[in-house]
């Protein structure tokens, strides 16, 4: 195709017509990212460091790919959600995170979102448009 438009294959259904140069553009690398659902729903989380360990709890969050990245250059830990800060803490300093990811949607997350940011010296939130809330983990 020359622009972009509707296909009708034989048995009726439309498909989404893409322009000849089109798949060029969705395999730059460098962009790829800022186009493809999940990634382009997670602009903090790529902007972590590669290398970065980002600890979420076992509750979640269910999209993970993203916060690893395309290339996967950041890794994750699980850390058991709990509901005393002091011993959540410690396993988050135990685990060696960086960062942790907790997810708004999940009930459990949702409670340990109340109990971090009750503790602003030590988790600081670095996201407010993820669908996932990143901290960053001062003061380990």
């Amino acid at each position: 195709m020359t622009r972009s438009g509707r296909l009708r294959a034989a048995a009726g259904h439309d498909h989404g017509g893409v322009r000849a140069d089109q798949g060029d553009e969705e395999r730059d690398r460098s962009t790829q990212q800022d186009k493809i659902w999940p990634w382009n729903v997670y602009p903090t989380a790529r902007k972590l460091p590669k290398g970065s360990l980002i600890a979420i709890s076992d509750q979640g969050p269910d999209i993970r790919l993203p916060l690893m990245g395309l290339k996967m250059e950041r890794k994750l830990v699980q850390v058991t959600a709990d509901d005393d800060l002091k011993t959540f803490g410690a396993d988050l300093s135990r685990s060696g995170a960086q960062y942790l990811a907790l997810d708004s949607g999940g009930v459990r997350d949702s409670e340990m979102i109340k109990l971090v940011e009750s503790d602003p010296a030590r988790f600081r939130l670095i996201s407010g448009k993820d669908p996932v809330r990143i901290y960053a983990l001062d003061g380990r």
